[in-house]
């Protein structure tokens, strides 16, 4: 339960681990968002039209409603495709419910970026990217890196001070069939691996 009168009822996934094994399929995010919809309102216990409101990340509202057969939502709304919009959708679903704005909320996430070859840096020109680009700083990663090294400056973090997380991410990996790591590795391991970015990467349960 999340408040006394707002619970989520249904999660679904698609198979992480398949999708990786099938290199050469160029996959569709509209249809992954889809199925994981699917998925998430069998676990429910759900029909599709019992759906009044959507969030969608990192694919249209408009396009994924119709390959979602949602034709008439009282609410949508298209959030970016980072991480934390996770959490934004999830707050935004709670606070609809609440308010009587809608009754069965569908947060959905498609991403089709390694199928595409999506290399998640320089593909938008937002405001900052004539002073960002020239040095480098075109993803995620290289501002984090960038802030990390930063940090480590600043309060002597040790090499290994990120390893527990990847440790850890690899370990819940395990418990995940649908994951695409099913082994753990070792504090030796994570040392001892490729250098990733500015620094070494410590969500490696990712693919």
């Amino acid at each position: 339960m999340i408040t006394p009168d707002v619970a989520v009822v249904g999660v679904g996934q698609t198979d992480y681990r398949k999708l990786y094994e099938e290199r050469g399929v160029r996959r569709d995010a509209n249809a992954l968002a889809a199925e994981a919809l699917r998925l998430a309102l069998d676990d429910a216990g759900l029909d599709k039209s019992e759906v009044d409101g959507l969030f969608a990340s990192r694919v249209g509202y408009n396009r994924v409603a119709d390959v979602l057969g949602l034709h008439r939502p009282r609410f949508v709304q298209e959030l970016e495709g980072s991480g934390r919009m996770s959490g934004v959708a999830l707050q935004n679903a709670v606070a609809l419910v609440a308010t009587g704005m809608a009754d069965v909320v569908a947060c959905v996430y498609g991403n089709n970026g390694r199928s595409v070859q999506m290399k998640y840096g320089g593909e938008d020109g937002g405001e900052t990217v004539g002073y960002d680009a020239m040095y480098g700083m075109t993803s995620p990663g290289a501002y984090v890196g960038l802030m990390y090294q930063r940090y480590r400056h600043l309060y002597g973090a040790p090499e290994d001070a990120l390893a527990p997380l990847a440790l850890n991410n690899r370990r819940n990996a395990t418990r995940n069939p649908l994951a695409v790591f099913q082994e753990e590795i070792t504090h030796d391991q994570y040392m001892s691996s490729r250098f990733r970015s500015p620094r070494r990467c410590a969500c490696s349960t990712t693919a």
